[in-house]
């Protein structure tokens, strides 16, 4: 069973925003964000989730090129 994507507005601040855009940039763009950013945000995501944290996967974060299909499977062919 496929899961549900939603998508909430403002579920994250600005800082979690960049902080997270940081981590597709190289290395020395990332090393100055707090670590803890990253806990705020997985918190965020499993309060939304309603589960507990430690249900959850961990936070991954991915860039794609325009070009690329993020996991790997096609749908557009798909009705």
């Amino acid at each position: 069973e496929d899961p549900r994507v939603r998508v909430i507005p403002q579920i994250i601040t600005d800082e979690e925003v960049q902080a997270l855009l940081a981590l597709t940039h190289p290395p020395a763009d990332s090393e100055a964000i707090d670590p803890e950013i990253y806990a705020s945000i997985e918190h965020c995501i499993a309060a939304a989730a309603g589960r507990p944290v430690e249900k959850m996967e961990p936070l991954k974060v991915g860039k794609c090129t325009p070009d690329m299909t993020p996991d790997g499977v096609d749908l557009s062919d798909q009705e």
